[in-house]
């Protein structure tokens, strides 16, 4: 494959989850692996994470999540609702180019704020189906859709509990 992504290769965060409105809740490694860039294109491309969580109560308000890449640039920014099972980052804000054969990083941050309540638990997860990924080579205008190869398995950051 042109692309392989991972979670942060050596270093998974996980552990203790104290509500926040901005936690930084994954890292995901994303390597070109040919001799083309691998590119996002702003608001062509997109990558669909999957939620796993354990959440008490809600207050029934949506809450932002974002996308930045290992700069701190923001990719992109996602309304989240207490109860999504996905979230969907479509680059709206900039594009993301892991020039070839290097490896860049993705970094997700979440409001946590509504997982107060004891043994309350969120991790992320890139599910392998096609779609949850379209990216391209070189900025060529076309989108591949190979998450079912590339998160074959699924691909899971760490996971958060807030203690009993």
């Amino acid at each position: 494959t042109f692309a392989a992504v991972s979670s942060r290769s050596g270093y998974k965060l996980s552990g203790t989850l104290i509500p926040a409105s901005s936690t930084l809740l994954a890292i995901f490694d994303i390597t070109a692996n040919a001799n083309e860039d691998v590119t996002f294109e702003v608001s062509s491309s997109d990558i669909t994470v999957n939620v796993s969580r354990v959440q008490t109560d809600s207050n029934g308000t949506s809450n932002t999540w974002t996308l930045k890449n290992q700069d701190g640039t923001t990719l992109d920014t996602a309304t989240v609702t207490d109860t999504a099972a996905t979230v969907v980052f479509d680059f709206a804000s900039s594009e993301f180019t892991v020039p070839a054969g290097l490896t860049r990083s993705l970094f997700i941050y979440g409001d946590t704020t509504e997982f107060e309540d004891d043994g309350d638990t969120v991790q992320l997860y890139l599910d392998d189906t096609a779609t949850d990924l379209d990216w391209s080579i070189n900025n060529n205008g076309v989108e591949y859709n190979d998450a079912d190869k590339i998160f074959r398995g699924d691909i899971y950051a760490g996971s958060f509990v807030n203690p009993s």
